[in-house]
């Protein structure tokens, strides 16, 4: 698996990819392997509103899942 301090790099360093400071957040939780309601939990957020932010950087990063969120750091 690739560091999520690397795929975050990757994301700063994309100048087409924007994603919101909330969108980060969610992602940054997220690649740490916790669940949605775990990553709701620590941003006091709706399961809903993450499951939100979460597609929404799928989309902006052309990914389906997290398998390809992870393949797209390693790039």
């Amino acid at each position: 698996l690739v560091p999520k301090s690397l795929f975050l790099k990757y994301i700063q360093a994309e100048p087409t990819i924007k994603l919101s400071k909330r969108e980060k957040e969610c992602l940054s939780h997220y690649m740490d392997d916790l669940r949605m309601q775990d990553v709701a939990a620590k941003l006091d957020l709706s399961v809903r509103t993450v499951e939100f932010y979460l597609a929404n950087i799928k989309n902006k990063l052309n990914c389906w899942n997290k398998a390809e969120l992870f393949k797209k750091g390693r790039e």
